[in-house]
């Protein structure tokens, strides 16, 4: 009887996984490949017709920049705001 409700359960995780799996993978590409891009490209001095590779040379200027941290500043003080506020609510 156990055993019968095991491979019963089996089938039906087999079943849940392969109607699931193709939004799984489209999110997976529609999320991921943009962000792999992107950090790809950070990596880079892009120009209107030629790139060049700047290695972490754009990390370290927007981490020395003030206008970055003031922005991040605001930006977590929105959120924080914007979080407690609906809690409240």
């Amino acid at each position: 009887m156990q055993r019968a409700a095991s491979s019963m359960l089996k089938k039906e995780n087999s079943l849940g996984w392969k109607l699931v799996s193709p939004t799984v993978i489209l999110l997976m590409i529609l999320i991921l490949y943009p962000v792999g891009y992107n950090i790809y490209i950070s990596f880079f001095d892009y120009g209107i017709t030629s790139s060049t590779f700047v290695g972490l040379e754009n990390y370290v200027r927007v981490f020395k920049d003030s206008a970055f941290w003031k922005s991040f500043f605001i930006t977590v003080g929105f959120t924080l705001m914007t979080v407690i506020g609906s809690i409240l609510l």
